[in-house]
């Protein structure tokens, strides 16, 4: 399972405070939003909610995993944002080496 979509989706039920509104707002089902945040527990081997029928609340761990996760993901978007922007100067800098204009062509005699 992808770990940093996994940290997403924990992030999400840690902010929503409910998987079932985490599984909304990221078009998952609640079962996949489950599996999401089980598998960062055993990534983790910490327990990082607690969580019964009609409530979900972190662990002292789920909150020090929180607090750092929200960091850790504002980095990890701002470094794909820098990498599309440099893709996208590139693009621009190599459109702007091709010739442009008329050509004409001239027959040797």
């Amino acid at each position: 399972m992808d770990q940093i979509q996994a940290m997403r989706v924990f992030a999400c039920v840690v902010a929503s405070g409910s998987f079932t509104r985490a599984a909304h707002s990221l078009s998952l089902s609640r079962s996949a939003v489950t599996k999401h945040v089980q598998a960062l527990e055993e990534v983790v081997r910490v327990k990082l909610l607690v969580r019964d029928t009609r409530s979900v609340a972190l662990t002292a761990e789920g909150a020090a995993c929180y607090v750092r996760l929200v960091r850790l993901l504002a980095d990890v978007d701002a470094f794909h944002a820098s990498i599309r922007d440099l893709g996208a100067d590139r693009a621009a800098q190599t459109a702007g080496d091709e010739a442009s204009g008329k050509v004409r062509k001239a027959a040797i005699r």
